[in-house]
């Protein structure tokens, strides 16, 4: 590889493109996917969600989040008044 001047490099290195060209151009003009073998169907339907008590949980956790977000430390109230021991049980939850 030490003799080999910069006339055959280019030469062996348009060699290697022009092979690659070639046989790019041909797997893909005769082995062409046809549309209906890569999508046999036209329309798409996302999976419905599963009624289950897991889903029901976090429903009911997000909307105490959300609450939380909104009302602060109050969303965390029992009573008529907002006392250490609501906000600790709430933040335990």
């Amino acid at each position: 590889m030490k003799d080999m001047t910069t006339g055959a490099l280019l030469y062996y290195g348009g060699l290697t493109v022009w092979s690659a060209f070639l046989a790019y151009t041909l797997l893909f003009t005769f082995f062409k996917p046809k549309a209906k073998e890569v999508a046999p169907s036209a329309t798409f339907e996302p999976p419905r969600p599963i009624p289950s008590a897991y889903n029901q949980k976090a429903e009911q956790e997000t909307k105490e989040k959300n609450a939380f977000a909104v009302e602060g430390f109050k969303a965390f109230q029992t009573g008529e008044e907002l006392t250490v021991d609501d906000i600790v049980k709430g933040l335990t939850r």
